[in-house]
């Protein structure tokens, strides 16, 4: 993890961090963002780097300046650059079994890798700067800490197979036990006046509707886009108003009907890169299921990402009626939306965020015009 390589400068650097960070930043270092009496003495550096394209890449490294007793006294340290986070750590036997200082610590990795041999970093030391920027810092790591989700529910009749039919069912139309399924995963909620997340729902006019499905699980919120829960409109044949929502999000829930059968390239979206299928299974006489068979499908530049399924070599499997269910299918919808982020196409989107961040960092916090010349006149 990064969080605790990044917050702090020295053994009475970090009470003074804590002092100036914001209200926000408090909450979440006290709710174990990170915790003070586990940091290291570290020290920050800016700056960037050249990649094979000779593009200017800006990144900020964090090393500690005392070995962990931890990690069998090595140091640590983590790289952030605009693609992601990396962590890593060199052993004291680097450094003849001496203290190290920061200065050391980087020539080290210029020496050893390839990507900082063309590194150009600077200390942020002045006190007033560095104590802005461990909260710049925390700031950034947050944003990029997701603990909100949002996913797609899909009706499917049997004998349906286009997204036109999909969008078009209504809830009165549904089998009873789909909105047992729903609220077996979440709880209906009031849209009008909700003051938790809200997944882009109107919670003022009842524009997107008067109710939805949220889920509370573990630290996480997951907002379901109900297609039968958002508006209808009888003169729209593409029910615009309901695939906006569901078009938009990374993962669909696919709701099949006994019988029904349900194709991927059937709907057409940018943005979903994930559907998790799921079709209830009854006993003769039963009204209420007794099995579900699960599936996955999932665009196949996307990473595998779990919960698996039983069998690796099928593409579904049958669950019981149980807590175990939900755990796995609030699991899958989470894992499924994280995973997706690493889509090429969505990859670029992350990448530029995190770059402007770093950016803004670079731009902010190089502490004088000294340093900011050595930074960028390298490669102008």
């Amino acid at each position: 993890s990064s969080g605790g390589s990044s917050r702090g400068g020295g053994d009475d650097g970090s009470s003074k961090a804590i002092a100036a960070m914001s209200p926000r930043a408090k909450q979440e270092l006290r709710s174990g963002t990170a915790r003070v009496n586990e940091l290291l003495p570290h020290v920050n550096y800016i700056g960037c780097a050249v990649d094979d394209k000779e593009k200017m890449i800006p990144m900020v490294v964090t090393v500690s300046t005392r070995p962990s007793f931890l990690h069998d006294m090595t140091y640590l340290g983590v790289v952030r650059t605009p693609r992601h986070d990396v962590a890593f750590h060199i052993p004291m036997a680097a450094f003849r079994g001496k203290d190290a200082k920061a200065k050391a610590i980087i020539k080290h990795l210029k020496k050893t890798n390839n990507f900082f041999e063309s590194a150009r970093l600077v200390p942020v030391e002045e006190e007033a700067l560095a104590a802005k920027f461990r909260e710049r810092l925390l700031e950034f790591e947050l944003s990029l800490k997701y603990s909100n989700y949002k996913v797609g529910v899909i009706y499917v009749k049997k004998g349906q197979t286009n997204e036109s039919q999909f969008f078009g069912n209504r809830a009165e139309e549904c089998l009873p036990c789909f909105r047992d399924f729903l609220l077996f995963l979440g709880e209906e909620i009031r849209l009008k006046g909700w003051q938790g997340y809200t997944a882009d729902l109107d919670v003022d006019n009842d524009l997107s509707g008067t109710h939805a499905i949220h889920a509370t699980w573990k630290d996480f919120n997951v907002m379901l886009h109900v297609s039968t829960y958002l508006p209808y409109s009888d003169s729209d044949e593409q029910q615009v108003a309901r695939k906006k929502y569901i078009g938009n999000d990374l993962a669909a829930v696919v709701f099949l009907e006994p019988g029904a059968t349900f194709d991927p390239t059937s709907i057409a979206s940018q943005f979903l890169q994930c559907y998790i299928v799921v079709q209830p299974y009854f006993r003769s006489g039963d009204s209420t299921p007794s099995r579900w068979l699960v599936g996955v499908v999932h665009k196949r530049e996307m990473p595998r990402f779990g919960p698996p399924l039983k069998s690796k070599s099928s593409l579904s499997q049958f669950f019981d009626q149980s807590p175990y269910l939900r755990e796995w299918l609030l699991t899958k919808i989470v894992n499924a939306n994280r995973a997706a982020l690493h889509y090429p196409f969505l990859a670029r989107f992350v990448r530029k965020t995190r770059s402007g961040h770093l950016d803004d960092m670079l731009q902010t916090f190089a502490a004088s015009n000294k340093q900011r010349r050595r930074l960028t006149v390298a490669y102008s």
